[in-house]
C-alpha cells in the first residue's frame, strides 16, 4: 500500500520472425522469442500488500499486431543545439531496435559548409566517413575518416530513410538531416558559450562542462556563424570577459568585469542594471570595445 499507484512494464513477444531479402552481403531472420502461432495474449495481475492480502485482476485479452511504425532517431551526438569539440564520430540513437543487414554507408553523407558556417557557396565540401555501424541495438556510430576530430566549421550530417529499419522491416519515414557547429579548443582555465541558441548566463547546460564562469574564470561568447543573446539575471562576476554575441543585463543584472576584456558585440541595459569594470588587488581593468 505504501508504494501506491503501482505500475508495471510488460514487453510483448514479437510475432513470428520475418525474414528480409538481401542487402549488400547479409540476410537472415533478426527476431528472437517470438509468439510462434498465437496472435493474443492474457493478462492478470496479482497484487500484494503490506499485511500479506492480496487480490488478482479479472483476465484482459490483447491483440498482437505486427509493428507498422517506423523508427525514428530521437537524439544525437553531437547535439545539434550546442557547439562541439573533438567530434571524431557522431551517434545517433533510434526509438527502437535496429536491423543492421540494412545498414549501408553510402546512404549516409557529411558536408563541411566552410569557415563562413553557411550552406551552399563554393566552400561546400563532402567530408570522408570511415564505418558505419550499430551499437546496443538501438545506437548508429558514424566514424570519421582520419586520425584528427572535425575541424571548426558548420556540418550537416544526411542519412537516407531507406538504411534507417527496424526488425519488421519498417523503415524511417523521411530523410534525417542534422546540423551541427565544431570549434576549436579554448584557453585552458575559461569557460565557453557552448549554446547555439539564446539563454541564461546562470544555466549549466549553456557552458563548456557545466561550468558557469566566476570571478576567476575568464568568459568566452562567441558563436561563430550564429547571432546569439545570453542574459544576466542577477549579480554576476568574471575574471576576463570576451564578448562577441549579444549580452543582454536585465532589469537589477549586473556583471562585473575583473580584469582586461574585449568587447565586440552588443550590451543592453535594461532598468536598474549595471556593467562594472573592476581590476583585482588594486590593478586598472582596461575594456576594448570595438564594432559599428
Amino acid at each position: 500500500d505504501g508504494n501506491f499507484p503501482f505500475g508495471a512494464t510488460y514487453i510483448v513477444p514479437a510475432l513470428p520472425a520475418k525474414t528480409f531479402g538481401t542487402v549488400g552481403t547479409g540476410s537472415g531472420t533478426f527476431l528472437k522469442g517470438t509468439l510462434e502461432k498465437q496472435t493474443n495474449l492474457s493478462i492478470t495481475v496479482r497484487a500484494f500488500d503490506t499485511g500479506g492480502n492480496q487480490s488478482i485482476t479479472p483476465a484482459q485479452m490483447i491483440t498482437v499486431v505486427p509493428d507498422a511504425t517506423a523508427p525514428r532517431i530521437l537524439s544525437s551526438a553531437p547535439d545539434d543545439r550546442l557547439l562541439a569539440l573533438g567530434v571524431r564520430e557522431i551517434r545517433l540513437t533510434a526509438d527502437e531496435v535496429l536491423n543492421p543487414a540494412f545498414l549501408d554507408a553510402a546512404r549516409f553523407s557529411l558536408t563541411d559548409h566552410g569557415s563562413d558556417f553557411t550552406p551552399g557557396g563554393d566552400d561546400d565540401a563532402p567530408v570522408s566517413l570511415d564505418s558505419v555501424h550499430i551499437e546496443n541495438g538501438r545506437t548508429i556510430v558514424v566514424k570519421i575518416a582520419g586520425d584528427e576530430p572535425l575541424p571548426q566549421s558548420l556540418y550537416t550530417l544526411v542519412v537516407e530513410p531507406e538504411t534507417v529499419v527496424d526488425l519488421r522491416g519498417n523503415q524511417m519515414a523521411v530523410v534525417f538531416n542534422l546540423s551541427f557547429a565544431t570549434i576549436d579548443a579554448f584557453p585552458d582555465g575559461s569557460a565557453a558559450w557552448l549554446s547555439r541558441q539564446d539563454g541564461d548566463w546562470d544555466e549549466i547546460g549553456n557552458w563548456l562542462g557545466g561550468q558557469v564562469p566566476d570571478a576567476s574564470t575568464d568568459a568566452i561568447l562567441d558563436v561563430p556563424g550564429l547571432d546569439v543573446t545570453i542574459f544576466v539575471r542577477d549579480r554576476r562576476s568574471v575574471a576576463r570577459l570576451n564578448l562577441a554575441e549579444n549580452l543582454v543585463i536585465s532589469e537589477f543584472g549586473e556583471l562585473t568585469l575583473r580584469g582586461d576584456s574585449a568587447l565586440s558585440g552588443t550590451v543592453t541595459f535594461e532598468d536598474e542594471s549595471q556593467l562594472r569594470v573592476s581590476g583585482s588587488q588594486g590593478e586598472t581593468a582596461a575594456v576594448m570595445l570595438s564594432g559599428d
